[in-house]
């Protein structure tokens, strides 16, 4: 969604298709023929980003209930297998992944889910006060010691 977005600023700009394919596939691959295909959709008049509606079955696994009572089971016992989620809730492997991995934004870590953290800013700033000043105070006294003994200090 963020190279679409990107393709339609450079159509905005007036910018060529294959101008905006070597713009965007210095800083990440997409192929040549995405970009002409949403240059093509913009000069027709499509101007949404979002994927278009498409046929077929509608998601019945993937509902605001269920992933409400996914939330709540790996609220309850974060050490719960996605197979045992599955079988529980009556719904397929792959339902019960997108959720936990799509919806709940949740990441896998040595067998433990945790929260998946997007911006970076967030993690440091749950980080007290106290302890970055710490960590800081540490690594200024380990550089006054290797300072002193001019680059022959050494630590275990």
């Amino acid at each position: 969604m963020e190279q679409r977005v990107n393709i339609k600023f450079c159509f905005k700009l007036g910018r060529t298709a294959t101008e905006t394919h070597e713009i965007l596939v210095k800083v990440d691959a997409v192929s040549k023929k995405c970009v002409f295909e949403w240059f093509k959709r913009f000069r027709d008049g499509k101007e949404d980003v979002k994927d278009e509606p498409r046929s077929g079955r509608p998601p019945t696994s993937t509902t605001p209930d269920n992933i409400e009572q996914v939330r709540r089971m790996l609220a309850d016992d974060r050490r719960l297998y996605l197979r045992m989620i599955a079988e529980e809730l009556k719904i397929n492997l792959e339902s019960v992944s997108n959720i936990i991995y799509e919806h709940l934004q949740k990441l896998k870590k040595r067998s433990t889910l945790f929260r998946h953290y997007s911006d970076p800013a967030t993690v440091l700033r749950a980080i007290p006060k106290e302890e970055f000043a710490d960590g800081f105070q540490q690594l200024y006294n380990r550089c006054q010691k290797c300072i002193v003994t001019n680059g022959d200090y050494f630590e275990c």
